[in-house]
C-alpha cells in the first residue's frame, strides 16, 4: 500500500491472510507419517540391501562346495567316510574338470584321532573320467573327523567328513 507520501512505502502483516492464499504452505499438524513415507529414497536404499544380502545369503548357503569338497588344479576332489568300532572306511573321488589339468601322481594324506594312511595314485588322464579309490584305516581311538590332505604338483586340498553324520 501507497501511503500519501509517494517515496514511502507501509507495509502490514496478517498470518491468517497469508495462510490462505493458495501458494501458502499447508501444516499438517495431524498424525505423523512413517519415515519411509517422508523419504522414498530411503526406503529404496533400505530394499535394495535387503535384497543384496538375500542374494549373498542364497549363493553362500547353497551354492559354496562343502568342506568335503574342493577343486584343485582341475580335479574336483571329494571325500566321504564311514566309521566302524576298529575302522573307518575312507572314499575319495577324482574327477578331471578341467581340459588343461595338470597330470601326474596325487599324494593323499588320510588322517583320523592318531591313525593315518598314505596313498599315491595316478590322475585321470580323460575329461570327466573319475578315479574312485577306497581303503580302510584301522583306529585305535574313535574319532569325530576324517581329513585328507591331497597334494596335487605342489597345490594342497585339505577335505574334512563329520563320521558322526553317518
Amino acid at each position: 500500500m501507497k501511503t500519501s507520501n509517494q517515496n514511502e512505502y507501509n507495509f502490514h502483516y496478517n498470518r491468517d491472510e497469508r495462510l490462505s492464499m493458495p501458494n501458502a504452505p499447508k501444516l499438517n499438524y495431524g498424525p505423523k507419517q512413517s519415515i519411509f513415507k517422508r523419504n522414498k529414497s530411503l526406503a529404496i536404499i533400505l530394499i535394495d540391501i535387503a535384497i543384496i544380502l538375500v542374494v549373498f545369503s542364497f549363493f553362500k548357503i547353497f551354492l559354496e562346495l562343502p568342506l568335503h569338497v574342493d577343486e584343485n588344479n582341475g580335479y574336483l576332489l571329494s571325500l566321504s567316510g564311514f566309521s566302524t568300532n576298529e575302522e573307518v572306511i575312507v572314499r575319495i573321488k577324482i574327477e578331471k574338470k578341467d581340459r588343461d589339468a595338470a597330470t601326474g601322481i596325487a599324494n593323499i594324506t588320510f588322517t583320523t584321532g592318531n591313525s593315518t594312511l598314505k596313498i599315491s595314485c595316478d590322475l585321470p588322464q580323460d575329461l570327466g573320467t573319475v578315479l574312485e579309490i577306497t581303503d580302510t584305516i584301522a583306529v585305535s581311538e574313535k574319532s569325530s573327523d576324517l581329513t585328507a590332505e591331497v597334494h596335487i604338483n605342489d597345490k594342497i586340498s585339505d577335505l574334512i567328513v563329520d563320521l558322526n553324520d553317518n
